[in-house]
């Protein structure tokens, strides 16, 4: 095992992979359905470790997309997602997605490596991506609570001011 290298480990459980029937069913189902991908991800779909990639970029900018949209407050969470859905479309067709994925496998270092250096790495992009979405989530809540706080401070301030505007009238008619 250790004189594969990591592409041809790929290509081994590639091929095993598609003896399955499900997989090969799902498989031509997709090749069949090719425009979608084409349209949501901007590439073309193949049973690959790169589409994996190309769909994890697209999932996690979609969901830091809808995030920061939702904590400018300017649009509801649907309009947020819709919106969101829209922008990640437009950067997969410029291909950032695909360009991302190819940063990943054109890597002499990993194509060359042993296949467990490979999976560690490729590992290790998946638990970066997990922790950068965590941080986004714990900022937009906190940002969230800090709005929440504003409001309430506002609301008080209105009916401190409604209070002493109420007073004053009440204080003036019944000098009248």
């Amino acid at each position: 095992m250790h004189s594969k290298n990591w592409g041809e480990l790929l290509e081994s459980w590639k091929q095993s992979i598609m003896q399955n029937e499900f997989v090969a069913g799902m498989n031509s189902f997709f090749t069949s359905i090719n425009i979608i991908f084409l349209i949501l991800f901007g590439t073309n779909y193949s049973l690959s470790l790169f589409m994996f990639f190309v769909i994890v970029f697209w999932i996690f900018f979609l969901f830091q997309i809808s995030g920061a949209l939702r904590m400018t407050s300017i649009f509801s969470k649907g309009v947020s997602w819709i919106i969101a859905v829209g922008l990640t479309i437009v950067l997969a067709q410029v291909r950032l997605y695909s360009a991302l994925s190819n940063l990943l496998f054109n890597n002499s270092f990993i194509l060359n490596a042993n296949a467990w250096v490979g999976a560690l790495f490729y590992v290790g992009i998946i638990i970066l991506l997990v922790f950068l979405g965590t941080v986004n989530k714990l900022v937009e809540k906190k940002l969230e609570k800090n709005k929440e706080l504003l409001e309430e401070e506002k609301a008080k301030l209105n009916r401190n001011v409604l209070d002493t505007y109420v007073g004053g009238i009440k204080k003036g008619m019944d000098e009248n």
